[in-house]
């Protein structure tokens, strides 16, 4: 079992010094600490017969190997079919959290077909394994969805907790994931791209799956987020939750920052407490930042439920925050970027629309940010 490193908010209140240096060190950027691109666990990819360019409907078997790859960023796990991303979801669910290792969707995904929206009562052919289905079995790697959709999954497991495409995600990287058609029931800690996120980053991931949850933290991106950012964010989905539901994040913890996400989706609390549009419950006393968020499904609700207020500032604004700068530019829409010689050093001063700030050990930086030589 991976070691634990998993905090979660009704068990750290008396811990906000030590959350407060865990979180700066979360928000150094990719998660992965090992510089030459090696994997950090034991695990080997041994099945030279796996093929790309191939897709199908999952029939629910398991691959027994990636389809290439090493698991470096150079050259990551390259997932081509349904069995594959299966065989992820039972590594990880069986202990192995691929910490630091790098993967990346090369086809779409097809795990059932029909339409998800008769699935609540119409079972399709077969039930999604989640990426991560319990508390300490999390995935802690950096999984890029590459723009390939996945579409067809379901759970319905009205007493389960940590339901979504990954359950539980700790000091990983989810970015350009989309679930489509598609349908989530759980509990708690229930979304369409992440149950509960922690020490994190999630970008540039759209959920349009269908997501229920039978009491708190349901959201269209992620359940529960503390010391993570989630950014560029965008729901489409219905999210029906009893309380803490929000359109891209049910319960923003610990630390937790919100920039520039969308929702479009139907947001309902069954109950009428914590709802909002973009983050259902917002922890004001750790919390962090939700910013530049937009809703546009003319629901009438606000885009924080419990009465916090998001702020709309312009990018160079947010930049100049110094607990945002190492978490906007490692996460929204990032590009791989070289170090230059003059970041020999480990600070990097970047151009930002005009404003030049320095970061130390980032790589990857936001598009429209430039290296001063």
């Amino acid at each position: 079992m991976p070691t634990n490193k998993h905090i979660f908010p009704s068990a750290i209140l008396g811990f906000a010094s030590l959350i407060f240096v865990g979180f700066l060190s979360a928000c150094s950027g990719d998660s992965s600490s090992n510089s030459n691109n090696e994997p950090e666990s034991g695990f080997q990819n041994t099945d030279p017969s796996a093929t790309l360019n191939y897709t199908h409907v999952w029939d629910g078997s398991i691959a027994t190997a990636f389809a290439s790859g090493t698991g470096t960023k150079v050259d990551p796990y390259l997932i081509a079919d349904p069995e594959q991303l299966a065989f992820l979801a039972q590594e990880v669910n069986g202990g192995e959290s691929f910490d630091g290792q790098y993967f990346k969707l090369t086809q779409d995904i097809v795990l059932n077909t029909s339409d998800a929206k008769s699935w609540g009562s119409s079972a399709p052919a077969h039930s999604w394994l989640i990426i991560g289905n319990a508390q300490y079995s999390w995935f802690e790697g950096i999984f890029d969805g590459n723009g390939y959709t996945i579409s067809g999954a379901y759970v319905n497991e009205p007493e389960a907790q940590f339901v979504g495409l990954f359950g539980s995600a700790n000091d990983a990287v989810l970015k350009n994931i989309k679930v489509v058609n598609s349908y989530f029931e759980g509990n708690m800690f229930v979304a369409g791209i992440v149950g509960d996120v922690q020490y994190s980053t999630v970008d540039s991931c759209t959920n349009e799956a269908i997501v229920v949850g039978h009491y708190t933290q349901v959201g269209g991106i992620a359940g529960e987020s503390s010391l993570t950012t989630i950014s560029n964010g965008i729901n489409k989905g219905s999210v029906t939750g009893d309380g803490q539901v929000g359109g891209i994040v049910g319960n923003n913890g610990i630390s937790g920052n919100v920039i520039f996400c969308t929702n479009s989706g139907s947001v309902l609390s069954e109950e009428g407490s914590s709802v909002g549009s973009i983050v259902g419950y917002h922890n004001q006393m750790f919390g962090g930042e939700i910013t530049n968020c937009t809703d546009t499904s003319n629901s009438g609700l606000l885009l924080v439920g419990n009465g916090y207020t998001p702020s709309s500032s312009s990018l160079s604004d947010v930049l100049s925050s110094s607990s945002f700068v190492e978490e906007v530019l490692s996460s929204s829409s990032a590009i791989d970027t070289e170090m230059s010689s003059s970041s020999a050093s480990g600070v990097i001063t970047l151009n930002c629309n005009g404003m030049i700030i320095t970061v130390e050990s980032i790589e990857e930086i936001d598009p429209s940010c430039t290296v001063v030589e």
